[in-house]
């Protein structure tokens, strides 16, 4: 996959993402300096970049300032927040292995579509 095409894909999801946390931080409702905060981290977990429920809007300051500063907090804060369903559906997808290339098209529809 190029460098263009993940951008393009980073931006099709942070829109998504955007749009379904109706560009508020989820964490204190701001509408200023948002940013997509992955739970997961994208470089560690490549397969969980563009999956949005990996994803929540976070401003600027939540996202640096606490999120990356206390994870422990923000760990118990997610259980607040997200399903309990959507949280063990993400760790289980932490555990899978996959090898194929990843597939530019397919997670393109799949973030159009939704």
């Amino acid at each position: 996959m190029t460098r263009k095409q993940k951008q393009e894909l980073d931006l099709l999801l942070r829109e998504l993402v955007f749009q379904r946390d109706n560009h508020h931080c989820r964490k204190c409702g701001s509408t200023q300096r948002l940013a997509p905060s992955h739970i997961y981290p994208k470089g560690k977990y490549t397969r969980l970049r563009w999956e949005p429920d990996n994803v929540l809007t976070l401003c600027y300051r939540c996202h640096i300032e606490w999120w990356h500063k206390n994870p422990l907090e923000a760990a118990e804060w997610l259980k607040t927040i997200l399903r309990p369903e959507t949280l063990e559906h993400l760790k289980i997808a932490t555990q899978i292995v996959d090898k194929s290339p990843i597939d530019y098209h397919a997670i393109r529809l799949m973030l159009e579509n939704k």
